[in-house]
Formats: C-alpha cells, structure tokens, sequence
C-alpha cells in the first residue's frame, strides 16, 4: 500500500480525537505510545470527516451521535472546550454480530444462554472497550437463531446491527438518547410491548436501573451491561443505581432474585500486535447450589461473591481463560 493510499479503516485503534486544528488516534496498534499524531496522509480524509459530525450534531441536535464512514461506523461524542471549539471522540463500531460459539466460555454459561425457559438479568461488566456489548449482541444473536421469538435492543446510540430477522427470530433496534430522557421510556415501551428478550444497552441511569431490576424478577429476560472494575463492584453499582437515594438493602434482595449471570471482561492486546485476546471471570446463578452466593447478594456482602467466582472458575477449568475476540 502507498502512503497516499491510506485510509482510516486500514488503522486499527481504541479512540480517534478530531480537533479544529489536531487529530490524535489513542490505542493506536502497533504504537508504543498512548496517543500518536494522526498520519498526514489522512489530512483529506479527516477533514471530511470533521464536517460530517459538525453536520450530524446540527441534525440531531445531539451530543452523541453515530456516523458512517468508508464502510465503518462510529460513535461520535462531541466535548466543547472552554474557548467554544467543539473536539469529536470517535470510536469504530464493530458491525458483525459474533457468533456465541466464537467466545470461549465455560459450558454452563452458554447452556444458560440458550436455555428456552430463561427469565432474570444478564449482566456483562467491564470497563470502557472490554467488548461488552459484543458480547452481549452475541447472546441475543444466539437466543434468536436458535430458539426464535421477538428481541428488543435499545442502545445509545446502537453500536451494531441486530435489526431484522435473525435465525427464527426477529430483533426490533431503538436507539435512546439522553436529549429525551435517556434508556427509562425505552425500556419501559419495551416492556409493555412483551418482546421475548430486551437487550439494553448500557445500565447508567437510576431510573432505568430500577426498571431492570424489577423487570428481572417479574418474568423478563434482560440483557444488559454496566461499567464495573469486576464481578461483585457490577453488582454493588447496580444496586447503588437502583436504590437512587434510598436504602440499598431492598435492592440488593431484589438483585439476588432476578440475576442470572454476572460476566466481567477485558480485552488485553499482546506485544506481538495479535488480536485483542477475552480475559473473563464469571458468576452464575442457576439452581439451589447457587443459594450461597444468592444469600449474600440479598445482605449486600457482595466482596464476597468473588470467593464464589474463583470457586466456579477454577470448577470449570476456566482460571485464567482466553480466547480470540
């Protein structure tokens, strides 16, 4: 390939920072660097760019918006520095739903992914870029081909395509927005409209996390992710989330009801430049040798949870685990 010839698409990278007068590419692969200049030969294209999301925030009077570009999509957050310039965050979705047979997870796990009967909440956790909805968008992509029935995602905005037939399923796509409102009046739409499976997003909001958490316990399968630094800390968040400013107490013993299954993940990159490998730990609660661990959800004694993890883990071979992703 000639220099000239570059294209953003052939980079990979975590995060592309668009300035008036800068651009900087974070996570760049291959870089010993955190952040590195953005290829001069790139100057044409990113300028298009720029403009393309100065035009997409004035038509969607949003600050978080998605665009495509060169056969990708990305998620554009728009940050207004103190001078009134406006910096766009761009990070590239993945447009291919993984099959659920390409993450290495332990047999119980997706034996109770695929389970017909499945009611309660799947939580996938990690930190920004651990590929949690990937994963997520898995799962929903398996209940659909495999077992049919209606799924609803609703994400903010969506990262990839679920929408249409998938398998012997069909997946209805919403995209949330915090300009109105945020996840709550989705999901609550969502709910009343009795789809057999709701994929939400991302668990940010106080609203929408009470709404899960009740929905979890009232015959609902949700699937959803949060931000946490590991299995027990997703689960104190999403009480923490959804008690709001009350007792917590009540929404742990409604958490330790409806919860299905807690996965933390990361996605490290080898010094060889090799894909990003999928390290995980995972709790699952699933028939009455899980009452341990119930229990102490319902007291919110959630640090020690992670005895039960190791536990499962190192029951199913799985400690440490990797797999491609």
């Amino acid at each position: 390939m000639r220099l000239n010839d570059l294209r953003l698409s052939d980079l990979r990278f975590v995060d592309l920072y668009l300035g008036e007068d800068f651009a900087e590419i974070k996570g760049l692969q291959g870089s010993e660097h955190l952040t590195d200049p953005a290829p001069k030969e790139l100057d044409a294209e990113l300028q298009t760019i720029r403009r393309l999301c100065r035009s997409k925030h004035v038509e969607e009077k949003d600050r978080e918006f998605s665009i495509s570009v060169d056969g990708h999509r990305y998620r554009v957050t728009m940050l207004k520095e103190f001078d009134g310039t406006n910096i766009f965050v761009l990070r590239r979705f993945s447009l291919q739903v993984r099959a659920l047979s390409e993450l290495a997870f332990f047999s119980k796990i997706k034996t109770l992914f695929t389970r017909p009967d499945l009611k309660g909440l799947i939580l996938i956790a990690g930190e920004t870029g651990a590929g949690k909805t990937t994963t997520a968008s898995a799962i929903v992509k398996a209940r659909l081909e495999n077992i049919g029935g209606v799924g609803l995602a609703i994400e903010d905005p969506p990262e990839v395509n679920l929408s249409g037939t998938i398998g012997r399923g069909r997946c209805i796509q919403v995209r949330a927005s915090r300009q109105t409102g945020g996840y709550k009046e989705p999901l609550v739409l969502a709910l009343r409209s009795n789809p057999d499976l709701i994929f939400l997003g991302e668990i940010r909001e106080e609203s929408a996390a009470a709404e899960v958490v009740h929905a979890s316990i009232n015959g609902h399968l949700i699937i959803s992710t949060i931000h946490a630094a590991s299995v027990s800390t997703a689960i104190e968040r999403l009480a923490a989330l959804a008690s709001g400013d009350r007792d917590p107490q009540v929404a742990y013993k409604m958490i330790a009801m409806g919860l299905k299954a807690v996965i933390w993940q990361q996605l490290t990159v080898s010094e060889l430049g090799h894909e990003p490998a999928l390290s995980y730990t995972a709790l699952v609660l699933d028939g009455e040798q899980d009452s341990g661990p119930r229990g102490k959800i319902r007291e919110g004694k959630c640090g020690q949870v992670e005895q039960d993890v190791d536990q499962q883990m190192r029951r199913s071979a799985l400690n440490p685990h990797s797999s491609t992703f």
